[in-house]
């Protein structure tokens, strides 16, 4: 299991019995896709009784990101291993947005775009036309909070669906638009 406890990630785990075991290698991701190891729990070894194990990810809030996966990476004294299935934990909804609100949806001349961020730190905003091709690109700079970012002069964009993706930190954000 995984819970937030004062800004800190506790992970539980327990074993009903080990054998050849070697260590927990405890990894974790902010899309869940890539992961990262952020830590080592050495197991018992050999053990015929339950074993209670255990992990904190200190100062999770400072990761930027709503939502933060875990998973074990169990591994044998001989380097065979396995993964245990992926957990995650939301940070408090009171203290941070879902990411992103882009509006208004449809839009004919000025997208705004509202995202929360949990520190100073630039954002790089594309606009992407259906086939992939980058229309508009700019940089922005970020204040911890909710930061305003306005897409202005669409007015001679062809009608149709485009994407707007908004890279801040290590949070990758992607939403539908469509152009009057």
């Amino acid at each position: 299991t995984v819970s937030l406890t004062n800004g800190n990630s506790l992970l539980e785990w327990n074993t009903a019995s080990e054998y050849n075991s070697h260590f927990f290698e405890i990894e974790r991701s902010l899309d869940g896709v890539v992961f990262e190891t952020i830590g080592l729990v050495d197991a018992a070894g050999f053990s015929t009784l339950a074993k209670n194990y255990f992990y904190t990810d200190h100062n999770v809030s400072e990761l930027g990101s709503i939502k933060i996966f875990y998973r074990l990476r169990m591994v044998d004294l001989d380097n065979t291993f396995s993964y245990s299935a992926v957990r995650w934990v939301e940070l408090d909804e009171s203290n941070y947005s879902d990411g992103i609100t882009i509006f208004p949806n449809p839009v004919s001349d000025e997208l705004s775009i509202t995202l929360y961020s949990t520190a100073d730190q630039s954002a790089s905003v594309q606009l992407i036309d259906i086939s992939g091709r980058v229309i508009r690109k700019t940089e922005n700079e970020l204040v911890k909070g909710i930061n305003f970012m306005p897409v202005q002069h669409l007015e001679d964009l062809a009608s149709g669906v485009y994407f707007v993706q908004v890279i801040s930190g290590r949070n990758f954000y992607t939403a539908k638009v469509v152009k009057e």
